[in-house]
């Protein structure tokens, strides 16, 4: 997911998802049941635990909480993306002395 690195992951088609999914060697009923769901970016970024039972995965403890950690590095990833863009938009504030 080479090209996708750049893009928001808020903005990853459902099968970008799967992709990324597939990647982290989990059951293959995961990826399915995220294809089978529409699962875009956009959701995967507010994917909770409640979320994964709902959508019936039942991965074992390990499995389930990698998939949960390694939404949350996405999370913390895409919110060090949107800071540093905003950062670039705006000036140098000064620094005052008092």
């Amino acid at each position: 997911m080479q090209a996708e690195s750049a893009m928001s992951v808020s903005d990853w088609t459902v099968n970008q998802v799967v992709e990324w999914v597939q990647a982290l060697d989990l059951d293959v009923d995961v990826s399915e049941l995220f294809l089978k769901h529409g699962m875009n970016g956009f959701a995967l970024l507010r994917l909770s635990a409640a979320h994964l039972t709902e959508m019936g995965i039942r991965v074992g403890g390990k499995k389930k909480s990698r998939l949960l950690t390694e939404v949350y590095r996405l999370r913390i990833a895409e919110e060090l993306r949107q800071v540093r863009s905003l950062q670039k938009d705006q000036p140098p504030t000064a620094i005052r002395s008092q």
